[in-house]
């Protein structure tokens, strides 16, 4: 079972890109109608429930309690190359598979959401394990911090 700290930092990050959509319902309304909006602001929470919990594994330890580490620099020139290459081919798959058949559109929903759920208690159990580490460390003084070597 995650932490209550680990589910706290998923939460306020979810509520944070989930507002969005939401906050873009009653436009979505006036200008789609109703079930067209509703179906889509639920696959944008899905999508966007699912991209979080991948992204979780990205914090190692307490946010903002580490400096950057170098080395991670290095990794961050493909993700930048690849990224937008790898977002526009998920728009076009979007719109050229998913968005044509509102039937589809809610299986994906489901099958988005279920994924989410299922990677989101992996990645929380192993965001509670890396702050635990990150608390021990920081516990164990500044002595220790200095002599340890990853």
């Amino acid at each position: 079972m995650e932490s209550a700290f680990a589910r706290g930092i998923f939460w306020s990050l979810w509520v944070a890109a989930v507002s969005i959509p939401i906050a873009l319902l009653p436009v979505l309304i006036w200008s789609w109608g109703f079930a067209d909006a509703a179906l889509f602001t639920a696959y944008s929470v899905a999508i966007m429930t699912f991209y979080l919990s991948l992204e979780v594994l990205l914090i190692e330890g307490l946010p903002f309690a580490n400096p950057p580490k170098p080395n991670r620099a290095m990794s961050a020139g493909p993700l930048l190359i690849a990224g937008p290459i790898v977002m526009l081919s998920v728009v076009a798959l979007q719109w050229l598979f998913i968005f044509q058949s509102k039937l589809v559109t809610v299986g994906a929903t489901a099958a988005f959401g279920g994924l989410a759920y299922l990677i989101a208690r992996s990645t929380l159990q192993n965001l509670q394990v890396n702050v635990l580490h990150n608390l021990h460390l920081i516990a164990s003084g500044r002595t220790a911090m200095f002599k340890e070597i990853e």
